[in-house]
C-alpha cells in the first residue's frame, strides 16, 4: 500500500474519536491531536502530566512541531516497551522534521500506524477493533494491513536484543544530538543510556529467574508428591507387618533417597529464599533505577525545552541582529531628515509656484485655442471690411463730388422749370377756359361716373374671396416674421452695437485719412471726363470710333463672362465637395451615435451603484465622451460657418460681377451719348442724365450691396 492511502485511512480511523471530525494532516502536523487521542486510548500512561509536555500554541514555528513529534515517539516508544513489552527497533522510524515542514504523508502514516499499534494492545482493544470493523471496506483493509505488518515486525524482533546507540529507536535514531546539548546534559543523557541498558538486562534476568523460579516449584511439587505417595507406601508396608530383608533393604534405600532429596529440597528452598531476596534488592533496585530514569526524562524533557527556547532566541537574536542594523540605518536617515524637510519645504514651495504658472498656462492656451479660429476669421472679415469700407468711401467721395455737379445742373433745371412751369399755368388756365366752354355746352345729367369715384370698400368687395384670404394670410405671415426679425435683432443687438461701435470709429478714422485724397482724385476724375467729352465732341466727326470701342468693350464683358464661368466652375466643384464632406459627416455622425448608444448602455450597466470599484474608469469614461462631444460640436460650427463663406463668396462673386457689367455697361452708354450730346436741347440732356442716374438706384447698387455684406459678416459671427 502505499504512504498516501495509508495516511488518509489512519485520519479516518481518527476521526472516529470523539470530537475528532474532520481532521487534516495540516491539523496533524503539531502533535497536539495525536496526543488528545494516545491520552483517550491509554488514560494510565499517557496521563495529564505527559500531555502538559505538550505545546499547543506553535503557529507556524516547526521547531516546535518537532519538538512535540519527538515527545510523542518517545512516548509510543516507552509505551511499547514498557506496558506491551514489545521492541519497535525493526520498525521504520518517522522523519518528523518532513511532518513538521511539509506534512509528509507517508511519515505521518508511519506515526500513526505505531498510535493505531496502541490502541489494538491497550486495555479497551475491543473498543477500538469494533469501531475499526464499522468503517469502510477499502479502509479496514487498508488498517488490516498495517496492523498485520506491526505483528509481522514484532516477531521479527527478538526481545533479547539490547538497544544501541546507533539503532533507530536510541537518542541518535529518534534526531537527538547530545553533543550539541550543555555539557552536563551531555553526562546525564550518556548515564540515562547506561541505566537504560542495565534496566533492560534487569528484567531480562528477572524474566529468566521467575522462569527458574516456576520450574523448581514445579520440581518441588513432583517431588512432594512423590513422597507422599512413598509416605502411603511405607504406612502400607508398615501395617502389613513386615516382609522379607529386601523389603526393608527397599525401604531404607527409600528413606536414604527421601533424605537426599529433602536435603535438595532444603537446598532448593535456601537457594529460592536467597533468590527471593535477590528478587527483592533488584525489584527496588529497579525502583530506584526508575525512579533514576524519571529524573533523567524530566532532566531530557528540560533540556529539549532549553533547546526550543535556545532555537527561539536564537532566532530572535538574528532578528535582534536585523533591528539593530535597521535602527542604525533610521537613526543616519533622521539625522539627514532636517535637511530633507527644508529641501522639501523649498520644493514645496516651488512646486506650487510651478502649478500656479502651469495654471495660468493652461488658461491662456485654453483661452487662445478657443479663440484662435475665430479670431482668425475675424480678422478675416474686418480686413475684407476695410477694403471694402475704402471702395465706399471712394465711391461716397465720387458721390459727392457728383452731386455738387448735380446740383448745379439742378440749379439750372429749376429755372427751366420755373419757365415751364409758368407755361403751365397758362395752359392750365387755358384748358379751365375750355372746360367751362364745353360745360355749358353739355348738360349735367349726361355725365357719367368716373371710375376714379370708387371707393375702397367697393374694390375690397370686387376682390374675390380666395385672394382676399391669400392677403389676409399674407398679412399675418408678415407680422410673425416682423416679429421674429425683432426677437433675433434684440438677441443680436449687443454684438450689432459693439461692432457697429467699431465700424463706426474704424470708418471715421477712414475718412479722415482718405478725404483729402478722394477729393483730389474727383478734381483729377473730373479733369479726365472733361476731356473725355471734348474729344468725344472732336472725334463725333468720325464714324468708325463709336464701332471700336463698343468692340473693345464686348471683348471686355466675353472676357469677364469667361472669367465667371470659370469662377462658377470652381463654385460647383467646391459645391460637391462640401457634398462629399457633409455626407461623410453624418455618416460619422451616424456612427458617432451608434457608439454614443453603446458607451450609454455600458455607462449604465457599470453604474457606481452596481460596482462601486468602477467610478474611475466610468468617470474617465463620460469625460472623454464629453470631449468628443465638444470637438464634434466645434467642427460642426466650423463646418456651418466655412459653409456661410463660402456662400457669401458666391453672392459676392455675383454681386460683383452684376456692378462690373453695370459699370462697363454705363461707361460704354454714356460714351456714346456723350458723341450725341451735340445739337440736343437743355430738356432731353436732363432726361439723359437723369437716365444715366437710375442704375445707381439699383437694388444690388453700392450702398444696399454694403448694407447686405455688413448683415452677412454680422450673421456669421
Amino acid at each position: 500500500m502505499s504512504g498516501g492511502q495509508l495516511c488518509n485511512s489512519l485520519i479516518k480511523w481518527l476521526e472516529t474519536f470523539p470530537d475528532r471530525s474532520g481532521v487534516t494532516a495540516s491539523q496533524l502536523s503539531d502533535g497536539v491531536v495525536m496526543a488528545q487521542v494516545l491520552h483517550q486510548i491509554a488514560p494510565e500512561f499517557f496521563d495529564g502530566r505527559w500531555l502538559v509536555k505538550i505545546k499547543p500554541d506553535t503557529g507556524e514555528n516547526w521547531r516546535l512541531k518537532v519538538s512535540n513529534l519527538r515527545k510523542l515517539q518517545q512516548g509510543i516508544i516507552d509505551y511499547y516497551q514498557e506496558q506491551l513489552g514489545q521492541n519497535i527497533r525493526h520498525f521504520p522510524v518517522p522523519d518528523l522534521n518532513q511532518i513538521a515542514e511539509h506534512n509528509e504523508p507517508e511519515n505521518l502514516g508511519r506515526l500513526l500506524q505505531l498510535i493505531l499499534g496502541c490502541a489494538v494492545n491497550c486495555e479497551r482493544k475491543q473498543h477500538h477493533i469494533e469501531a475499526i470493523m464499522s468503517m469502510e471496506e477499502s479502509v479496514q483493509a487498508v488498517i488490516m494491513g498495517a496492523i498485520q505488518e506491526l505483528m509481522t515486525r514484532d516477531r521479527e524482533s527478538s526481545p533479547g536484543v539490547d538497544l544501541s546507540p546507533t539503532d533507530p529507536l536510541s537518542l541518535h535514531g529518534l534526531g537527538f544530538d547530545p553533543a550539541s546539548f550543555h555539557p552536563h546534559l551531555k553526562t546525564v543523557m550518556e548515564q540515562l543510556e547506561t541505566t537504560t541498558l542495565d534496566r533492560d538486562e534487569t528484567v531480562k534476568r528477572c524474566h529468566a529467574l521467575e522462569q527458574q523460579l516456576s520450574m523448581l516449584n514445579e520440581e518441588k511439587a513432583a517431588l512432594y508428591d512423590e513422597k507422599e505417595r512413598m509416605m502411603s507406601r511405607l504406612e502400607d508396608l508398615e501395617g502389613t507387618g513386615g516382609e522379607g530383608g529386601a523389603s526393608t533393604l527397599r525401604y531404607k534405600d527409600l528413606k536414604k533417597q527421601i533424605d537426599t532429596l529433602q536435603d535438595d529440597l532444603y537446598k532448593i528452598e535456601t537457594s529460592r529464599d536467597e533468590y527471593r531476596v535477590r528478587v527483592e534488592q533488584l525489584e527496588r533496585e529497579n525502583q530506584e533505577v526508575q525512579a533514576r530514569n524519571d529524573e533523567l526524562h524530566r532532566l531530557a524533557e528540560e533540556a529539549r525545552s532549553l533547546k526550543d527556547e535556545v532555537d527561539a532566541l536564537t532566532e530572535m537574536r538574528e532578528k535582534v541582529s536585523v533591528y539593530e542594523g535597521n535602527m542604525e540605518a533610521y537613526k543616519k536617515k533622521l539625522e539627514e531628515l532636517s535637511d530633507l524637510k527644508r529641501q522639501v519645504k523649498i520644493l514645496e514651495d516651488k512646486n506650487a509656484d510651478y502649478v500656479q504658472h502651469n495654471m495660468e498656462l493652461e488658461e491662456e492656451v485654453k483661452k487662445s485655442g478657443t479663440w484662435r479660429p475665430q479670431l482668425d476669421l475675424y480678422k478675416k472679415q474686418v480686413a475684407d471690411m476695410h477694403q471694402k469700407l475704402s471702395e465706399e468711401a471712394k465711391k461716397t467721395d465720387r458721390q459727392v463730388f457728383e452731386n455738387k455737379k448735380l446740383v448745379e445742373k439742378m440749379e439750372a433745371g429749376s429755372q427751366e422749370r420755373e419757365r415751364l412751369s409758368a407755361e403751365r399755368d397758362a395752359m392750365r388756365e387755358t384748358i379751365e377756359e375750355m372746360k367751362c366752354q364745353i360745360s355749358t355746352l353739355t348738360s349735367p345729367d349726361n355725365s357719367s361716373r368716373l371710375p376714379s369715384d370708387l371707393s375702397d370698400a367697393d374694390m375690397l368687395e370686387a376682390i374675390p374671396h380666395e385672394i382676399r384670404e391669400k392677403l389676409m394670410r399674407l398679412q399675418h405671415e408678415n407680422k410673425m416674421l416682423k416679429k421674429r426679425s425683432e426677437a433675433s435683432e434684440d438677441g443680436n443687438r449687443p454684438v450689432l452695437q459693439a461692432m457697429l461701435s467699431d465700424l463706426q470709429d474704424r470708418h471715421t478714422q477712414a475718412t479722415q485719412e482718405n478725404r483729402g485724397l478722394n477729393q483730389r482724385i474727383m478734381e483729377l476724375e473730373s479733369e479726365v471726363e472733361d476731356i473725355r467729352e471734348t474729344a468725344a465732341i472732336a472725334g463725333s466727326h468720325s464714324t468708325g470710333s463709336p464701332g471700336k470701342s463698343s468692340a473693345t468693350e464686348a471683348r471686355k464683358i466675353v472676357d469677364l463672362e469667361r472669367k465667371l464661368m470659370e469662377q462658377m466652375g470652381n463654385v460647383t466643384s467646391l459645391e460637391e465637395c462640401l457634398s462629399k464632406k457633409e455626407s461623410e459627416m453624418a455618416r460619422m455622425e451616424e456612427r458617432y451615435k451608434k457608439y454614443l448608444g453603446k458607451a450609454k448602455g455600458v455607462i449604465k450597466a457599470l453604474e457606481p451603484k452596481h460596482n462601486p470599484n468602477l467610478v474611475p474608469d466610468v468617470s474617465t469614461l463620460r469625460a472623454t465622451i464629453h470631449e468628443k462631444e465638444q470637438l464634434i460640436e466645434n467642427m460642426a460650427r466650423e463646418t456651418e460657418k466655412a459653409k456661410m463663406v463660402r456662400d457669401m463668396e458666391e453672392k459676392l462673386m455675383t454681386t460683383a460681377f452684376y456692378n462690373f457689367g453695370m459699370q462697363m455697361h454705363r461707361n460704354t452708354i454714356s460714351q456714346r451719348l456723350s458723341a450725341m450730346d451735340q445739337g440736343q436741347s437743355f430738356l432731353s440732356r436732363q432726361r439723359q442724365t437723369s437716365t444715366r442716374r437710375v442704375p445707381m438706384n439699383n437694388p444690388m447698387g453700392n450702398s444696399e450691396f454694403y448694407d447686405y455684406y455688413q448683415l452677412d459678416v454680422l450673421r456669421i459671427s
